[in-house]
C-alpha cells in the first residue's frame, strides 16, 4: 500500500486499515490526546484519540522524518552500544 492509497479511503476505513495491517510502534500522550504511531511498510501512520470526547480526532499518514520528531525522545538507543 502507498500513502496515497490511504487517503483514498474514508476516515474510519483509514483507522480500520491501520489497526489491522499496521505494525504498532508506540503511543505518546498530549492530554487529552493519545497518539499512536504505526508502521505501514512504506510509510508511517498516526491515530489520535481524544480521551475527553471519546473520539478519534485524526488519522494521518506520512513518510517524512519530520512526522517522527515528536517520537524521537521516546526511543531508547542504549541497547545499540558497540
Amino acid at each position: 500500500m502507498e500513502l496515497c492509497d490511504l487517503y483514498r479511503l474514508t476516515y474510519l476505513n483509514r483507522a480500520s486499515l491501520i489497526w489491522s495491517q499496521g505494525e504498532f510502534l508506540l503511543t505518546r500522550y498530549e492530554p487529552p490526546f493519545c497518539i499512536s504511531l504505526y508502521y505501514m511498510g512504506k510509510f508511517f501512520a498516526e491515530i489520535q484519540y481524544n480521551g475527553e470526547s471519546n473520539d478519534i480526532d485524526l488519522v494521518r499518514g506520512f513518510n517524512g522524518h519530520l512526522g517522527l520528531s515528536p517520537y524521537l525522545e521516546m526511543i531508547g538507543l542504549s541497547e545499540l552500544s558497540s
